[in-house]
């Protein structure tokens, strides 16, 4: 998924990347350190912070599939993206193919 913004030093937007999110979160989940006190060293809200947990928790099934069963929900769910947009790439390609043939 795409990453969330945070300000850096500038007070420009920043993503940050899934790996980042992970990490953050684990400080909390494994290090047991305090949300206010993670939220403040890395330079997020802690709705932010919040928001990631409920991500984790509403994904969790999907990180826990054992590969023997429907397959690997995030790799479905990109395959599905991937689908959509070459689909709409050859309605282009159709449609211009249309308009070249009329000339």
């Amino acid at each position: 998924m795409e990453g969330i913004g945070v300000e850096n030093e500038q007070g420009k937007a920043t993503q940050v990347v899934p790996e980042r999110r992970a990490a953050i979160l684990r400080e909390h989940l494994v290090g047991k350190k305090q949300v206010s006190d993670i939220c403040d060293a890395h330079g997020i809200q802690p709705s932010l912070f919040y928001s990631w947990l409920r991500q984790l928790h509403e994904n969790m099934e999907a990180a826990l599939q054992d590969g023997r069963g429907k397959g690997n929900g995030i790799l479905e769910r990109k395959v599905d993206e991937l689908e959509q947009k070459l689909a709409k790439k050859d309605a282009v390609i159709a449609k211009k193919e249309r308009v070249i043939a009329e000339i």
